[in-house]
């Protein structure tokens, strides 16, 4: 199945973004510091979901409004009773033009949505909260292996249509999406150093 090439390809940039967030995610230890990573978070994931709305919509990946994120991070921010940053800065994004390479980025968001349920339970841990109060990292709650399973069916299905060239299209856009990401935390953490 295409999933296992897709996982495969992008396995070193997947683990390199990891290796970087997951020391902010655990000093995650004060409501301000989870506000700075949902602002870091909410900087990135609201210009790609609008990139990849170009090309996707519920046709193509079945309950895709449901799967847009960045909305989320300003509902928490707000119950948080906290004011979105708004950011002068250009953001790095993949190139995207085509169906496939946004779906390549949206590997990359959803799979996000695996990881968000040990995110979850660490920062509630740190907070002491329940998993279930961390609103953005396990926002399709007990949904999570459901939408997670119906996207890679709906990623290898379209995955078969296409040649070579199409299937690097994917494998290309989910390894942009890692290394721009891994560059933006980079560049939101530095600037408050």
């Amino acid at each position: 199945m295409f999933i296992e090439e897709l996982r495969a390809q992008t396995m070193q940039d997947h683990q390199q973004l990891d290796k970087l967030l997951i020391p902010y995610i655990k000093g995650c230890d004060t409501a301000a510091k989870y506000a700075d990573l949902l602002q870091c978070f909410y900087g990135y994931f609201h210009p790609l979901e609008l990139l990849i709305s170009t090309y996707i919509n519920d046709n193509i990946v079945p309950q895709y409004s449901r799967r847009r994120k960045a909305n989320v991070i300003t509902e928490e921010l707000r119950s948080m009773h906290q004011n979105l940053r708004s950011t002068n800065e250009d953001v790095p994004l993949p190139r995207i033009d085509n169906v496939a390479g946004a779906l390549g980025a949206m590997y990359v968001l959803e799979g996000s949505t695996m990881g968000g349920k040990i995110i979850s339970k660490i920062i509630a841990g740190n907070l002491g909260r329940q998993p279930s109060d961390i609103r953005f990292f396990n926002y399709y709650r007990d949904d999570v292996d459901a939408l997670w399973g119906q996207f890679v069916q709906t990623l290898n299905t379209f995955a078969e249509e296409l040649d070579d060239a199409g299937k690097e299209a994917i494998i290309s856009a989910a390894r942009n999406t890692f290394h721009c990401f891994k560059v933006w935390i980079e560049n939101c953490y530095l600037q408050q150093a």
